[in-house]
């Protein structure tokens, strides 16, 4: 009980400092000083002096300059309502919109009818807006957009620091970087415009778009020149989803992206999961960690990181490293007859979005299945110190085996209905390949986070200065 007395007494100290500060701030700013107005009218109130200035209105409180059509000023409060065309200024920040209060105790600017700031480069808007003269910190709510030279933001608050030109945004966060096709969106966002950097948070996904020229084939329209007929190419348009925990964007070196913890992305065919991504978009290069897998059609790769590249937006190569392991399905009909590959390092060519190689080393094994006439024919598993693959129509059509070659031949009355039990050591076939409308769903189901106290404006602009 003792305790409980001090932290009462406590207590009421720091709240008496604090409303004794708050007092002598109040009696220490200065005066909101009128330099011209083209009529001006005075009056007493049960409140204190009160001035309805008219026209051309122009006031100053020390570095900031307010201009607007009209305003009502009230002394005792050293407070004013600005009507029309309000513009403050305070060094480089420029605050407008057609109506705001500005506070002189607190040298605090509320604009409610539509607001915005521009500050050298970065543009900010909004329904309302508060921007604290004191502390160089702008909060802006609903229907938000900052724009600066690298990204355009939208969400429903976002908190500017002057000093700094860094952001953080909540709710519905759509960041679309400038000088790329990357839209990121999550429920939060940071913006360090100075490092060219922005982390987004609260189940955040990647959406990139890209615009594929295909080379004519017998789908292709036709057009006529010089009297015949020629085939056009066609666009095509390939989007890249992914979904993680974290996602960061380093738009200093040519977009680079991170995605931490449960990462997932679909493009096409292709499909990836792990616990961290890399995403080099100059490179055109996809570096997994963490558990990854990869998915392309049937083929599956597992292996301790994946590399994953593209060649003019097209996939060209996926390169596995450590306990890498490659496994697929040629014949649906029989699912439990999965080829497979082992080794060290594997490398799958890609060439027209179809597999054309499958190279491995480093402790190489294999399993094939065999057929003849459609029929399953019994398998053959090997090892050597690498192994080469050539596949036509999604099979096995050549493979090579160099060094310390040893294999055996396993025929169909042996293996039939035993399959797992000549898998290669290490095998593993995973099913939880990401689906496109499943993680469609998890976009549009996001919630939004409660964590941002949007209806306490001075709370959130000393949070965010912290």
């Amino acid at each position: 009980m003792r305790l409980y007395k001090i932290f009462l007494l406590l207590f009421f100290a720091a709240y008496a400092l604090l409303q004794l500060s708050t007092i002598a701030s109040a009696q220490t700013a200065e005066p909101i000083i009128l330099q011209y107005a083209d009529s001006l009218i005075g009056r007493e109130t049960s409140l204190g002096a009160e001035r309805e200035l008219v026209g051309n209105v122009h006031l100053r409180q020390g570095n900031v300059y307010v201009w607007c059509d009209n305003a009502i000023q009230y002394l005792a409060e050293n407070r004013a309502v600005l009507i029309g065309n309000v513009k403050i200024v305070q060094g480089t920040v420029t605050m407008t919109g057609p109506r705001a209060d500005y506070n002189g105790n607190l040298k605090l600017a509320f604009g409610t009818q539509g607001v915005k700031i521009v500050d050298r480069t970065t543009v900010l808007t909004a329904e309302q807006g508060i921007y604290s003269m004191k502390n160089y910190v702008a909060e802006f709510y609903n229907n938000v957009q900052l724009e600066d030279d690298t990204v355009l933001i939208t969400a429903d608050t976002i908190q500017y620091e002057r000093r700094t030109r860094n952001s953080f945004a909540q709710g519905k966060v759509i960041v679309k970087g400038k000088q790329s096709n990357v839209l990121l969106a999550g429920d939060s966002a940071f913006h360090y415009p100075a490092q060219h950097y922005s982390l987004i948070k609260g189940k955040p996904f990647l959406l990139k778009v890209d615009t594929i020229i295909v080379t004519a084939n017998k789908d292709s329209l036709m057009h006529r020149t010089n009297d015949s007929l020629q085939a056009m190419p066609i666009l095509r348009f390939d989007s890249s989803i992914v979904v993680a925990e974290k996602l960061e964007a380093f738009r200093q070196y040519k977009d680079t992206y991170i995605a931490q913890d449960s990462v997932e992305m679909i493009r096409g065919e292709l499909r990836m999961k792990s616990q961290l991504a890399i995403f080099d978009n100059r490179n055109e290069r996809i570096s997994l960690y963490k558990s990854p897998v990869v998915w392309n059609d049937s083929t599956q790769i597992i292996a301790d990181s994946i590399i994953v590249s593209m060649k003019n937006k097209h996939l060209h190569q996926i390169q596995a490293f450590g306990n890498a392991f490659s496994s697929s399905r040629d014949d649906t009909s029989y699912a439990s007859r999965i080829n497979q590959l082992s080794g060290q390092f594997i490398k799958v060519m890609v060439t027209d979005d179809s597999v054309r190689t499958i190279f491995s080393r480093g402790d190489a094994k294999s399993l094939y299945y065999m057929d003849t006439d459609g029929q399953p024919d019994g398998a053959a598993r090997n090892s050597a110190d690498s192994i080469s693959i050539e596949i036509e129509k999604n099979k096995p059509e050549i493979i090579h085996w160099l060094g310390a070659v040893v294999g055996d031949v396993f025929p169909e009355t042996v293996i039939a209905d035993k399959e797992n039990d000549y898998a290669l050591p290490g095998f593993r076939r995973r099913d939880d390949k990401p689906k496109k409308d499943l993680l469609l769903i998890r976009l549009f189901s996001r919630q939004r986070s409660n964590n941002f106290k949007k209806d306490n404006h001075s709370d959130n602009i000393e949070a965010f200065r912290k």
